[in-house]
């Protein structure tokens, strides 16, 4: 399975990855799957064809973990928020 990596703005720190772990992990979507961070890199696997939608998904969970009641306002279906999205696989 492929393996993502999103940089983050910076690093979060423990309070922020709870909040965001709790809505991921509510969610379901990464169910099975690998989601961790390393530094300010969110990392996680999912088919290539998930991608947007984990994206889309991943932007809203960061809104929330920052207290926000939405995903950011450049974010859409089709093009997350800003930031970088790498893979491997």
């Amino acid at each position: 399975m492929p393996l993502w990596r999103a940089i983050l703005s910076g690093e979060p720190d423990a309070s922020w990855r709870r909040r965001f772990a709790r809505a991921a992990n509510i969610d379901g979507l990464f169910a099975g799957r690998r989601i961790t961070f390393e530094g300010p890199s969110l990392v996680f696997e999912i088919e290539r064809a998930a991608l947007t939608v984990a994206c889309r998904e991943i932007d809203r969970w960061i809104a929330g973990a920052d207290g926000e009641a939405s995903a950011p306002p450049d974010a859409t279906p089709e093009q997350p928020a800003k930031g970088t999205i790498h893979g491997r696989g």
